[in-house]
């Protein structure tokens, strides 16, 4: 096919497909004979185009500490690649960036600019987020007083990592749900030392261990016993008691507080104020408190002669000669 006009020189303004082809000159002149070149061929480069737009090309799922690769594929000729963090240029003039170590500052959106010979062209956008470690920053920690029939409530804080589960754990055995939180009603069963296990996509850790104590309210073994004394004698009530924590103990004579926070209670010299009915409370911050059963505390009636002895006479010698006397007291008189 001829193209082109009576010059040495053949223009294409846009090469295109269909000037792709095998192009020879045919030189004449007045003279018979002519003369053709050698054939030589037209072709199209490539114009320049990403054919895959950037994706992360590191195992899923991708987290902090694993080297970040980003590839793009792209055609055309002669190409250069100009990988950016936002505006910012990043990595070699390479198909796939890599950076080693990734962390929470390569987050971002990146882009790859490709050049070629025939154009420049941008890849769309591509997030990159990097994964948190699985970590704990803040630990279990039991705070007690916890009593029976109160709420346990055990939590762990300051959590990273995604898609996050939870499992709680008493000793070996699992627990509770798959919360950040592990609550329910205190029993003495519940004793003993916990852990929670998280698992996100970076990772499994452990928490430290903490243990858990729970408290049980009072329990009175011993009875305080009744008192019978002498007046301006001592007298003393004891109770035993066992419970949780620091017992704290109030004595009580009927309805009124005597005597200090001790498992026994002394009178150094009882009178007549001091006779009643005495109890005492034993405490240590759990429900119920116990109270003790009631004991009294009296006081001996003192020896005393009521009425004195008295002669009437006359009495002979070698009659029988009769004295006698009246007393008060307690016990066998003498």
């Amino acid at each position: 096919t001829d193209v082109g006009t009576n010059s040495a020189t053949l223009s294409i303004p846009a090469a295109a497909a269909g000037d792709v082809g095998s192009y020879t000159v045919v030189v004449s002149n007045t003279c018979p004979a002519s003369v053709t070149s050698t054939a030589v061929a037209l072709t199209l480069k490539t114009t320049t185009s990403i054919t895959t737009q950037p994706y992360l090309s590191s195992p899923l799922p991708f987290c902090s500490g694993q080297t970040l690769n980003l590839t793009t594929v792209a055609a055309g000729t002669n190409l250069t690649y100009q990988w950016k963090q936002g505006t910012t240029n990043v990595g070699t003039s390479a198909a796939t960036y890599t950076k080693a170590s990734a962390s929470g500052l390569d987050n971002g959106s990146y882009t790859v600019v490709v050049t070629g010979d025939c154009g420049t062209v941008t890849s769309s956008a591509f997030v990159v987020t990097v994964g948190a470690t699985t970590g704990i920053t803040t630990h279990p920690s039991f705070t007690g007083p916890v009593c029976v029939g109160s709420t346990l409530t055990l939590s762990v804080g300051g959590v990273t990592g995604s898609n996050l589960t939870y499992q709680w754990k008493q000793g070996t055995t699992n627990v509770g749900t798959s919360s950040a939180t592990y609550t329910k009603t205190a029993a003495v069963t519940d004793n003993g030392s916990y852990t929670v296990v998280v698992t996100g996509d970076c990772g499994t850790v452990t928490s430290n261990a903490t243990t858990v104590t729970i408290s049980t309210p009072p329990t009175i073994t011993t009875q305080p016993t009744a008192q019978n004394v002498c007046s301006g004698t001592a007298a003393s009530f004891t109770v035993a008691a066992s419970g949780s924590g620091t017992l704290a103990y109030q004595w009580k004579l009927g309805s009124t507080n005597v005597g200090s926070n001790s498992a026994t209670y002394n009178i150094a010299s009882a009178g007549a104020g001091d006779v009643g009915s005495y109890t005492v409370v034993v405490s240590n911050g759990c429900t119920p408190a116990a109270t003790s059963n009631a004991v009294a505390l009296s006081l001996k009636t003192a020896t005393s002669i009521t009425t004195q002895p008295s002669f009437s006479g006359p009495v002979c010698a070698g009659s029988p000669l009769s004295l006698s006397v009246v007393a008060a007291g307690n016990g066998t008189l003498s």
